[in-house]
């Protein structure tokens, strides 16, 4: 296991400098989409691995796009941050990024143990990052009353 998750980290820590400085070229949100894209994709076939050398492969490929997910994240909120607020915006994405390395893995094990199988854990994952890529709803991208 720690060899699996440890290939996901080994590779975001090689690549995210290198994607991040691909955002300062291109364009933060184009890396995150891309990144989140090829995310999901690559959980799609963690489902069907029968071996653990292919879920680790696939696990350090995930950690690829993970180092593009990240610093275009961090740096679309430096973007978009008030003057003087960076460093509350800084914690609390700190704080949603913690508290999603916890309740992941028990989140995944609750489906693996919901339907008696790990593999509904890797596709639903993967429909997860497909969700957070749709276009907001009309009600979101009105003005807010009174502005």
């Amino acid at each position: 296991t720690g060899l699996i998750i440890g290939s996901a980290f080994i590779t975001n820590a090689i690549f995210s400098a290198f994607l991040g400085r691909l955002g300062d070229r291109i364009g933060y949100r184009k890396v995150l989409v891309t990144s989140t894209i090829l995310a999901g994709l690559i959980y799609i076939p963690q489902s069907f691995v029968t071996e653990t050398w292919q879920l680790m492969a696939l696990q350090g490929l995930f950690g690829i796009t993970l180092g593009g997910m990240i610093p275009a994240i961090s740096s679309l909120l430096a973007n978009y941050s008030k003057t003087g607020q960076e460093g509350a915006v800084y914690g609390l994405d700190n704080s949603v990024l913690s508290g999603a390395r916890a309740v992941a893995p028990l989140l995944g094990a609750w489906i693996a143990l919901l339907f008696n199988d790990i593999r509904p854990a890797f596709l639903f994952t993967a429909g997860t990052l497909a969700a957070i890529l749709l276009p907001p709803s009309r009600e979101q991208n009105a003005p807010a009353k009174g502005a």
